[in-house]
């Protein structure tokens, strides 16, 4: 009796996690590039990178020891995936996820294209700023908070971890498992 060899007959499950495995790389190389300029700044920046790495590693070791304990450490590891996006999440949105989740949706209902009335009230608001540019200098409130809109980390990206997540816990739950059929386990 020969052993299955994961790369002649992986099953569905497996050949999913290969591609999750993927996913996590090329998530890698997604966040570092994004999050550059902010690793010197704070240790949250490094919790993504820390975890596609640990992702990394763990996946192949996970399915070289599929039925000895490796589907079930994978399991644990895409549970984490999920926190570490809903952890994300909470961090991209500075702690008050209701009031991120409210732009989004004010953003998905907003009509496309100008409107009379947005353009008046961004009229209004350039001949404000040019006003309060010109009583409080460069640096007014005003002129921050569209610095700090326009810098804000994206909302829904670190969702995709949760995302990814989840998908590695269906390829990992026992119950969707493939059954060896006795022609299988004679290859």
């Amino acid at each position: 009796m020969q052993k299955r060899n994961l790369i002649s007959n992986p099953g569905l499950n497996k050949s999913l996690v290969l591609v999750l495995l993927s996913a996590f790389f090329l998530l890698l190389v997604d966040v570092k590039v994004e999050h550059t300029p902010i690793l010197n700044e704070t240790w949250k920046a490094w919790i993504p990178l820390a975890y596609c790495l640990a992702m990394i590693l763990l996946i192949p070791a996970g399915l070289m020891f599929w039925t000895r304990g490796g589907r079930k450490l994978l399991m644990f590891a895409f549970g984490a995936a999920t926190v570490v996006g809903l952890l994300g999440f909470w961090f991209h949105s500075d702690g008050n996820p209701l009031k991120g989740l409210y732009r989004v949706v004010s953003v998905l209902a907003a009509t496309p294209g100008p409107s009379e009335e947005r353009e008046h009230k961004a009229g209004d608001r350039a001949v404000e700023d040019e006003h309060d540019s010109k009583i409080a200098g460069p640096h007014s409130a005003t002129s921050e908070m569209k610095e700090n809109e326009e810098e804000s980390p994206p909302l829904l990206a670190p969702l995709g971890f949760f995302g990814l997540g989840l998908i590695g816990l269906l390829a990992c739950l026992a119950k969707f498992q493939q059954v060896e059929s006795q022609t299988t386990k004679q290859l």
